[in-house]
């Protein structure tokens, strides 16, 4: 039997709009066992932050450090100093270039995939497919 409180988890999720809707800065979310109304405490927090938030709070200027492109501009100096160095560093631009280069990759490879999938299911004539 599990006696000894665990300390809490929290995934945090930060998207690009208000996709829960209300115009709050953050939703938290609780997991509930499937098909019951019991709330139990696992410690598992899942928070969603609305990137679209603008307050005049600290996480309205963490949101607005997100989408300001000029480090110079920053209210946060590690996050300023970091995208800097992610822009002017030859070292880690060519990292940062390898990384999205990879997400892009993997994301083109994910769509072909589905594409053919849907093609298999739609039982699309193969003179069709280019």
């Amino acid at each position: 039997m599990w006696t000894q409180k665990q300390p809490d988890t929290y995934v945090i999720f930060i998207v690009d709009k208000d996709y829960p809707g209300g115009g709050l800065p953050l939703h938290e979310y609780e997991v509930l066992p499937k098909g019951h109304e019991v709330r139990m405490d696992f410690g598992l927090h899942f928070v969603v932050v609305n990137g679209e938030w603008q307050g005049k709070d600290e996480l309205g200027r963490l949101m607005a450090d997100m989408h300001e492109s000029n480090p110079m501009k920053m209210h946060y100096p590690a996050l300023a100093r970091r995208c800097l160095d992610l822009k002017t560093d030859d070292k880690d631009v060519r990292q940062m270039c390898d990384a999205v280069q990879k997400l892009v990759d993997e994301s083109r490879a994910e769509s072909r995939t589905e594409i053919a999938i849907n093609f298999l299911r739609e039982q699309v004539a193969p003179e069709l497919v280019s």
